[in-house]
């Protein structure tokens, strides 16, 4: 049960997945990078259902990815992007071990953003898109965070 998450090293990938299964998340998932000669940084993940984005922000905090997933949902509106995003701020620090940077300005043109076919894959059996969103939205439910929120 969980999301299967494909990206650059296996490393990250057999970690990510673990926290995501840890959160029950369900559902699709796609990462973005900023990619430099040497390096990449997180610049959003996107759980999307049923084409419904929701974005996330990266920001710098040291707790774990799920966390942040399922337990700190605000509403937050990012530069340069052409929809409102659901705010998820997604702390990778602890995951990577790296220190993350966002840029003054978000994907300047001498950043690449890179999708890298790390769309997720709900692993159930022949779950559908429709039971992927909806575990995820009850999996939301059961946190009872006053500050969380969440579209149905």
């Amino acid at each position: 049960m969980g999301c299967i998450a494909y990206a650059v090293h296996n490393s990250l990938l057999d970690q990510l997945t673990d926290m995501l299964r840890s959160a029950r998340f369900q559902g699709f998932l796609r990462l973005y990078l900023q990619v430099t000669s040497d390096s990449f940084k997180f610049i959003r993940l996107d759980p999307e259902y049923d084409g419904l984005e929701l974005g996330a922000t990266v920001e710098i905090y040291r707790e774990p990815l799920h966390q942040l997933l399922y337990g700190i949902a605000r509403r937050k509106f990012a530069p340069d992007l052409s929809y409102n995003i659901v705010g998820i701020a997604v702390r990778l620090y602890d995951l990577i071990g790296i220190s993350l940077e966002i840029p003054d300005v978000m994907l300047k043109h001498y950043w690449a953003e890179i999708d890298i076919h790390s769309r997720g894959a709900s692993t159930a059996r022949g779950i559908t898109v429709k039971e992927a969103r909806r575990r995820a939205y009850r999996s939301i439910e059961r946190l009872n965070q006053p500050d969380l929120i969440y579209r149905t």
